[in-house]
């Protein structure tokens, strides 16, 4: 099976909204245990977004086992060098290449490339942006597929099953 390959919005949009820790562990567990079972992932640099602001999803992936969050190997190094040369021949302001580039987005996206699997992004398409670049404009180029969270979770069908 393919990993999914989590990008940094998903935990913190999960935590802050439909899938809150403190009312919704079965989201967090299923995670953890999607993780175990070998198709879900993410990369270090996601991590290095996440440990920037104190949450309560700082301290769950801090508890995460170490092969959650990928670093980079060659292959990954190979097509991030792809994605940046892209983004640099991109007609859209500097501001946005120099964002996109600083984020983990285009490490993300090369992980999946250069592996397979999914990106799982909250970002939709704005292909014609001058102030930003999205994940799955730049998915859509290198045709690496990706999805919305919802997605994944119509997919992969886990049960979060109210205590009796």
């Amino acid at each position: 099976m393919m990993p999914y390959w989590i990008d940094s919005n998903v935990f913190i949009n999960a935590a802050n909204n439909h899938y809150g820790m403190q009312f919704c562990p079965a989201f967090w567990e299923w995670i953890t245990q999607a993780h175990f079972n070998g198709y879900l992932k993410s990369v270090s640099s996601v991590k290095d977004e996440i440990n920037e602001r104190e949450s309560d999803v700082k301290e769950w992936t801090n508890n995460l086992p170490t092969s959650f969050f990928v670093p980079n190997d060659t292959a990954a190094l190979q097509a991030y060098i792809e994605i940046t040369r892209w983004v640099a021949n991109r007609d859209c302001y500097q501001s946005a290449k120099d964002e996109f580039l600083a984020k983990a987005d285009p490490r993300l996206i090369a992980q999946a490339m250069a592996h397979g699997g999914t990106v799982v992004t909250h970002e939709i398409p704005a292909p014609k942006a001058k102030r930003t670049i999205k994940i799955p404009d730049v998915c859509d180029y290198f045709q690496v597929d990706w999805i919305e969270p919802f997605e994944m979770l119509r997919r992969e069908n886990p049960r979060f099953i109210l205590e009796a």
